[in-house]
């Protein structure tokens, strides 16, 4: 538990808040600039989301001030031993769905006068990293995993030795995806993940891909159906996802549609220009509401009118201000407002939080840029997060932006020591001063042979407890 909290707060980092406008304008510029225009025949394309999205228990980003719903996650199988399954997520900052089986490989030139440079940005099952050239090769500035190329086939392998590969070629997606879709994903288990596509020929005679299925190698499927299977405006909206067994029902991976035997796990989609609804197999309809395009309420099933959850806004920049769940109010307060300008290369920032009982949180944030004067790239990490008592917990990092030490509000501190790809190698407890007590240290080694095969990529050789069993 303690490593896997460690690299939550180590491996991720987060692009400077630049708010929801300038995010559909990077979306679409990197488009038109890779596929000639292409971007004019569809709607505005989802770009990837950020490395780190520090979200509290209210769907609020503390950093962007966006709001993010989940829905309800469909499987099919056992999770962890071959299963699948699938979830979206709808993002105030781009007004979409996400997709939890999403990749791709951007590739984007740091918009400003004038493009300085490039980032390659890599999403794997709806999670990011960022990569910048290296002499031929690329280093990973924010996340983790190492990415390769060979030809217009981009190859991301991450820290438990996964390996994902991305179609090449231009085409129009309904994510931004100008260097790639992703094809296959395969576990070091042995399980191999195949992402089937179907096409169309835009009006412009420009080719248009969209996901169809997800299948593995043991059977199980995530299959989508859309509005419309012509090209048009609904070409891109799904409409329904199902998660099947192929060994009992037929599902071709590129079927628009599937007739089945049997109910299966479903979330199905709707929408007007006043409300997104998402719907269960159980018939279960959470609808999001929305007024002149902002998202205003949550209504949740068990509610035949009304909101269970409303939202009020900062109208100078787009962020959250309040949150209402009909039994308490939560309001949001950031500072400094958010730059629109490349800010200074370091930049310290906060959210104070303020719960229904009058009682404050403040969470600091630290922007650093990287990578000056080429891509200007942003890694955020929080750096204390300040309690109703005044209580503190501070976070330092190394230079490799990962976490080297939480100190907790009576001195007691973790300090942690990682491989050079981001393998955690040990955690350390240090006591209070003047407690009496010793550090105790909990470490691993790991399994040689990451380089050569993947799926040797972080497995522990040896693990080594406190009390120094190994």
């Amino acid at each position: 538990m303690i490593f896997a909290q460690a690299r939550m707060f180590a491996l991720r980092g987060s692009s400077v808040w630049r708010g929801r406008q300038i995010r559909f304008c990077v979306a679409a510029l990197v488009t038109a600039l890779a596929a000639g225009g292409a971007q004019a025949q569809g709607a505005p394309q989802i770009p990837p989301p950020d490395s780190f999205n520090p979200t509290d228990a209210n769907g609020v980003n503390l950093y962007s001030g966006s709001y993010n719903y989940s829905t309800s996650v469909i499987s099919i199988g056992t999770l962890g031993q071959g299963g699948l399954s699938y979830s979206a997520t709808f993002d105030t900052s781009v007004g979409e769905w996400r997709n939890s089986t999403a990749g791709m490989v951007v590739e984007e030139p740091f918009i400003g006068p004038p493009a300085r440079g490039l980032k390659y940005s890599v999403t794997v099952m709806g999670a990011s990293a960022l990569f910048l050239p290296d002499n031929g090769a690329y280093s990973v500035v924010d996340g983790d995993g190492t990415l390769a190329r060979t030809g217009a086939v981009f190859t991301y392998t991450a820290l438990d030795g996964s390996v994902a590969e991305f179609l090449g070629g231009v085409t129009y997606s309904p994510f931004v995806a100008n260097k790639g879709l992703i094809s296959s994903l395969t576990r070091p288990n042995g399980e191999r993940l195949i992402f089937t596509y179907t096409s169309v020929t835009m009006t412009n005679g420009f080719p248009a891909r969209r996901i169809q299925s997800v299948t593995n190698n043991l059977g199980y499927q995530i299959h989508f159906q859309y509005a419309s299977d012509t090209w048009n405006t609904d070409w891109r909206r799904i409409i329904k996802v199902t998660a099947l067994n192929n060994a009992v029902d037929a599902c071709a991976p590129t079927a628009n549609m599937c007739a089945f035997s049997q109910a299966w796990p479903t979330l199905t989609f709707a929408q007007t220009s006043t409300e997104k609804s998402v719907t269960d197999a159980l018939g279960r309809t959470t609808r999001l509401l929305f007024s002149g395009g902002w998202l205003y309420g949550v209504r949740r099933p068990t509610n035949s009118g009304g909101q269970n959850i409303t939202f009020t806004y900062d109208m100078t920049d787009g962020r959250i201000a309040s949150v209402h769940d009909g039994a308490g109010r939560w309001a949001y307060t950031y500072d400094p407002p958010p730059v629109l300008t490349p800010p200074p290369v370091e930049e310290t920032s906060t959210t104070t939080v303020r719960n229904p009982l009058s009682e404050n949180t403040v969470v600091t944030f630290n922007s650093t840029q990287v990578d000056l004067g080429v891509t200007d790239h942003r890694i955020m990490r929080v750096t204390s997060v300040k309690n109703h008592l005044n209580q503190s917990t501070s976070y330092l990092y190394s230079p490799e932006f990962r976490l080297f030490k939480a100190i907790y509000p009576e001195g007691n501190a973790q300090q942690y020591r990682w491989s050079g790809r981001g393998d955690l190698l040990s955690v350390t407890g240090i006591a209070k001063a003047g407690a009496g007590l010793a550090n105790t240290v909990a470490s691993s080694t790991l399994t040689p042979g990451c380089s050569v095969n993947p799926a040797l990529c972080g497995r522990p050789q040896t693990m080594t407890d406190a009390r120094g069993g190994v």
